[in-house]
């Protein structure tokens, strides 16, 4: 770090580093772009720092205090474990990991390193979420008794890695592991007494997948997720013993809604597209600096990867 600038490396350069993070990162005052590995020969354009062809270069790199890594799922525990034992703080795409096992690793050089680490579920920052939050601490529509979140992207994205088992593809790591994040949230990490999951097989992977949960709390959930139709929809409904609250685009930086229905009335209100990479950025920033709270904890992420493992082996292939 230099005048209380961070120099951030990216590891992988794929879509979401290249439209998203990116943009985040020059937006933000504390980071500096100092480096990008990419294994892929594509041209980066308007960038003069560093490249890198190979992502060991990166990582022995003295310069980085930070790296970013959005590669496939299958690669990101490794990846982060080489990271921390170099000394860099890191920023991992969902999934962190794709085992349990993996996550208690990752504390634990993490613990010994000093190095901090986040998972990159971006919609935690949003303001979306923070009014979700409140609505349900108020206990607007009374206690929550059950949750149906939904992820469907556009079916024609059901190709290179998302259609590579080996890589970790299919729709419930790349999409499903945004509604069951969710609901691990609002149920306080309590574990589900049963699960239910049937789903699809398409080009080797889950391409769309539904399952169920049940909670000792009497609470009930839903997910649901893929690639299926020609139109994204993301979409969130809590049913409490008091009313409803249904959202929009909850995990979706677009602009979204959200419907607050009850016995005495039924509001709507416009959600602002909004940029959530550079708040979670920023609360990553202050995480290294102060040890501040993450939207998502890493004892959270172990619980949520534990529940994916679960959902995994519990499939039913229709």
């Amino acid at each position: 770090m230099k005048n209380g600038v961070y120099n951030i490396g990216f590891l992988g350069y794929g879509g979401v580093a290249r439209n998203q993070m990116r943009p985040a990162v020059e937006a933000c005052k504390r980071l500096n772009l100092y480096a990008i590995a990419s294994a892929s020969q594509q041209k980066i354009e308007d960038f003069s720092g560093v490249l890198y062809q190979d992502y060991q270069s990166l990582l022995d790199d003295p310069q980085v205090d930070i790296i970013y890594i959005a590669l496939p799922n299958t690669l990101h525990a490794g990846y982060v474990l080489a990271c921390l034992q170099k000394g860099k703080h890191v920023i991992c795409e969902k999934p962190l990991a794709m085992r349990e096992e993996e996550v208690d690793a990752i504390m634990q050089v993490s613990l010994k390193t000093g190095c901090k680490v986040m998972e990159g579920f971006m919609y935690r920052y949003m303001d979306r979420m923070q009014i979700l939050q409140k609505l349900l601490e108020e206990k607007v529509i009374g206690e929550l008794t059950l949750i149906q979140s939904s992820f469907f992207s556009l079916r024609e994205r059901l190709k290179g890695i998302r259609a590579n088992p080996s890589l970790g593809g299919g729709s419930l790591w790349d999409l499903g592991c945004y509604p069951i994040s969710l609901i691990s949230f609002l149920t306080g990490g309590e574990n589900p007494l049963t699960v239910q999951v049937m789903a699809k097989r398409e080009q080797g992977v889950d391409g769309y997948m539904a399952g169920q949960l049940g909670y000792g709390s009497a609470l009930l959930a839903s997910f649901s997720c893929g690639w299926i139709s020609e139109v994204r929809t993301i979409e969130t409904r809590l049913i409490g013993t008091k009313g409803v609250i249904e959202i929009q685009r909850l995990f979706n930086w677009e602009q979204g809604s959200i419907r607050i229905l009850t016995k005495d009335d039924d509001k709507q209100m416009l959600l602002d597209a909004e940029d959530p990479f550079l708040k979670e950025l920023d609360a990553f920033i202050g995480h290294i600096e102060t040890n501040s709270a993450l939207g998502m904890p890493l004892e959270e992420s172990k619980r949520i990867i534990s529940l994916m493992q679960r959902l995994e082996t519990s499939i039913t292939w229709i």
